[in-house]
């Protein structure tokens, strides 16, 4: 498996009123600072680790999940390369 640093920018945004925001990031290769494209991107629940949400990173490798309810999360990446 390719090695990899995640660099992860969050931005978590609280929208008014609805307590819901988005988190966002890019993902890039440890080594060559290429993106990791279609790296999986998941936000799971604490208690039992059951997906809340999931989405897959752009050919530039950003990701956000949108409409997200204000809690704690598990994020987990993986990528296979």
């Amino acid at each position: 498996m390719k090695q990899f640093f995640l660099f992860i920018a969050f931005s978590v945004a609280t929208a008014t009123g609805f307590a819901q925001g988005s988190i966002s990031g890019k993902l890039l290769d440890k080594n060559d600072k290429s993106p990791l494209i279609g790296a999986s991107v998941l936000l799971l629940n604490i208690p039992d680790s059951s997906l809340y949400k999931g989405v897959s990173a752009d050919l530039d490798g950003n990701f956000t999940i949108e409409a997200v309810t204000a809690g704690k999360y598990i994020l987990k990446i993986t990528y296979l390369g």
